[in-house]
């Protein structure tokens, strides 16, 4: 069962610039699209330009710790030890 697991966590997956530039502005242009919606059902008690700024980078930055983490469990403990 160990052997499974680790075999399954070592495989390499290949990245390029042209699919890593993808998935961030992916994210991006959802981030803006939620930070519209946002506005929009926000615009009679007023809202808050920060928060809307902060929906709209959230989803890249999670997209770019999930490309940096990828399959790898080490990786992803030694971000969570690092943000600690």
């Amino acid at each position: 069962m160990l052997d499974s697991l680790l075999s399954s966590s070592s495989a390499a997956q290949t990245l390029t610039v042209t699919g890593t530039v993808t998935i961030i502005m992916s994210a991006l242009m959802l981030g803006l699209l939620i930070s519209m919606v946002y506005k929009a059902t926000n615009r009679q008690e007023g809202y808050s330009p920060s928060f809307a700024v902060t929906i709209i980078m959230l989803p890249s930055i999670i997209a770019m710790i999930i490309l940096l983490v990828g399959n790898n469990a080490a990786r992803a403990l030694s971000l969570a030890g690092a943000t600690k």
